[in-house]
C-alpha cells in the first residue's frame, strides 16, 4: 500500500509540494484521491494568468517561487469598458525571461461553448493563427501550443467537435510550410477530454482544467498521463499592481520556452496587417472560404485570391477574394447591413437587416434559417463596419455577384485606426443547353441580388456544388426564364 499510495503522488506531482510524508495518507493526499483540484494548499511550480505583466511583477513571482508561466498569444478578456487584451507582448517576455521565468503559451479566442468547435474550419484558423502568432513572438523549435476547450465538455461533445477540431490543427500543424518550427500541439481541458484527445493522438501534452471542479470530465477521472501542466486554484497575487493567478502543478513533461528568440517590438503597420488578416479570415470563415487562404500572407495591396470554381448541373461559379485598404462605401448597393451591438449580441436593428433578407426565403425555412446564421456569423466575425451586396448581369447567361465587408475602424482586432475591404466575388455562368434557362434582365431587383449572393454564401460550403446554386436561384421568382424566350 506504501508503495502504491507513493507512486500516485509522484503520478500526480504531489512529492515535494504537500506536506504528507511519502507513501503516506495525509490530508492532501486523500483530498487528491476526492477532488479533480486537490489540495489548493499546496505548492506550485507553475501558474497561468491573463495579465500583461510588468518586470516588477515577473520577479515577484519568481521570487515566490514559481518557474513557469501560462500566458496567451492572443484575445481579451472583460466586455465593454471593461475589456482588456490578455496577449503576450515583445516586452513582456523579455521581463518574464529576465526574471528566470519559462513560458508555456496557450491559444484561446473562444472556446467557452460547445458551437464554437463546431464553426467551419475553427481548428485551422486557431492552428494558423497561433502559429503565426507564437513564430513572431519568438517562441523556440518545438515548443508547445495549448488549445483550450474551457466549458463542460461531454463525452457526445467530444466525439463529435473536439476531436474533429484537433484533427483539424494537426493537419495544420504537419505542414511544413506553415509550421516551419515544428511547433506541438497541447490541449487545455478537463480530464476526460485530454485524455480521449491524446490517446487519439492528437495532443503532445495536456494542461488540465482541474480547478473546474463540476465539469463533468473532471468528476471520477484519473489525470491524463500525458499531464504537463494542472491548473488547480485561484487567488490574488500581491505584487504592483496586484492582478490574479491561477496556481499550476507541474509534471516536468513539458518545461516551456526559456529564451525566445529577440523579437523587435510590433510595429503601428504590424499591427495594422495583423488586423486587417483577423478581420478577413473571421469573414472567410463564416462563408466557408477560409480553406483557400489558410496559410496565405495576405496583401492589401489591390490584391486578388482565386478561390476556385465550382461546376455541374449547367451552371458553373468562379469566385474570386479582393482586398484593398480603401473604402468605396458601395453607394449602388440596394440592401446593406450595418453592423451594431448592444451588449453582447449583435443588435436587434443588425439583426432586423439580416432577417431581411432570409425572410426572402420564408417559403423554405431551412434555407431562410441557414441564411440568417451565415450572415450572423459574417456580422459577429466582422465586428464592426457594413455587409454590402451587387449583382451585375453581364449578359442573359453570365451574372456576376458581390459581397464586400468593409470598415474604417479597426480597434477591436488590435487596437489600431484603419481601413480595409474585403471583397467576394463571383462569376456565375449557365449553359443554356444544359440547363435551358438564363437571367431575366428585366427582374433587376432586390430579389436578384439576394438570390444571387446567397449563391456566393454558401456554393462553397455546402458541399453540393452547383446544386446549391441552382436551387437558390429557382427559389426566388422572376430571376430565371426559359431560354431563348
Amino acid at each position: 500500500m506504501s508503495y502504491n499510495v507513493l507512486q500516485f503522488q509522484d503520478k500526480y506531482g504531489l512529492t515535494g509540494m504537500i506536506n504528507d510524508d511519502s507513501g503516506v495518507i495525509g490530508v492532501s493526499t486523500m483530498k487528491s484521491l476526492l477532488t479533480s483540484k486537490e489540495d489548493t494548499g499546496r505548492l506550485a511550480l507553475a501558474y497561468d494568468c491573463s495579465t500583461v505583466l510588468n518586470a516588477k511583477q515577473a520577479s515577484d513571482l519568481y521570487n515566490s517561487g514559481y518557474r513557469y508561466i501560462g500566458r496567451y498569444l492572443t484575445g481579451t478578456v472583460g466586455v465593454g469598458a471593461e475589456e482588456r487584451s490578455k496577449a503576450l507582448t515583445i516586452s513582456e517576455i523579455k521581463a518574464i525571461q529576465n526574471a528566470g521565468l519559462s513560458i508555456f503559451p496557450i491559444y484561446q479566442d473562444g472556446g467557452y461553448y460547445s458551437e464554437y468547435f463546431g464553426k467551419t474550419l475553427q481548428g485551422s484558423y486557431d492552428a494558423v493563427t497561433a502559429i503565426q502568432r507564437a513564430k513572431r513572438l519568438g517562441f523556440t523549435n518545438g515548443t508547445t501550443i495549448y488549445f483550450a476547450v474551457d466549458f463542460d465538455c461531454l463525452e457526445y461533445e467530444t466525439d463529435g467537435l473536439i476531436i474533429p477540431y484537433f484533427r483539424q490543427i494537426n493537419t495544420v500543424f504537419n505542414q511544413s510550410g506553415i509550421n516551419g518550427k515544428h511547433y506541438k500541439v497541447g490541449i487545455y481541458a478537463p480530464r476526460y477530454v485530454c485524455t480521449k484527445v491524446y490517446e487519439a493522438g492528437l495532443a503532445e501534452y495536456s494542461f488540465v482544467a482541474d480547478m473546474s471542479t463540476g465539469f463533468s470530465g473532471n468528476l471520477g477521472y484519473a489525470i491524463p498521463e500525458n499531464w504537463a501542466f494542472d491548473q488547480f486554484f485561484e487567488f490574488t497575487f500581491s505584487s504592483s499592481p496586484s492582478f490574479d493567478l491561477d496556481k499550476v502543478g507541474f509534471s516536468g513533461r513539458d518545461s516551456g520556452c526559456r529564451l525566445c528568440e529577440n523579437q523587435p517590438d510590433f510595429s503601428d503597420d504590424e499591427l495594422l496587417q495583423e488586423a486587417r488578416e483577423k478581420y478577413v479570415k473571421n469573414i472567410a470563415k463564416a462563408t466557408g472560404y477560409l480553406d483557400k487562404i489558410v496559410g496565405t500572407e495576405l496583401s492589401f495591396d489591390n490584391a486578388e485570391y482565386n478561390l476556385g470554381t465550382i461546376a455541374g448541373s449547367g451552371v458553373s461559379m468562379s469566385t474570386k477574394l479582393k482586398l484593398s485598404t480603401s473604402l468605396n462605401q458601395h453607394p449602388n448597393s440596394p440592401y446593406s447591413i450595418n453592423i451594431s451591438w448592444e451588449g453582447d449580441d449583435l443588435s436587434p436593428t443588425c439583426k432586423s437587416q439580416i432577417e431581411a433578407v432570409s425572410a426572402m426565403y420564408e417559403s423554405d425555412v431551412e434555407l431562410s434559417s441557414l441564411i440568417t446564421t451565415t450572415l450572423a456569423e459574417m456580422a459577429i466575425g466582422a465586428k464592426v463596419g457594413t455587409i454590402s451586396f451587387l449583382a451585375t448581369p453581364i449578359s442573359s447567361t453570365v451574372l456576376r455577384i458581390n459581397i464586400i465587408c468593409e470598415t474604417d475602424s479597426l480597434m477591436d482586432f488590435a487596437g489600431v485606426v484603419g481601413n480595409v475591404s474585403c471583397e467576394f466575388e463571383s462569376i456565375i455562368t449557365i449553359n443554356t443547353s444544359e440547363y435551358g434557362k438564363e437571367f431575366n434582365l428585366e427582374t433587376l431587383s432586390v430579389a436578384l441580388i439576394v438570390a444571387a449572393c446567397a449563391c456566393l454564401l454558401f456554393a462553397a460550403a455546402s458541399g453540393s456544388g452547383t446544386g446549391i446554386i441552382v436551387s437558390l436561384l429557382e427559389a426566388l421568382s422572376g430571376v430565371l426564364m426559359p431560354a431563348g424566350v
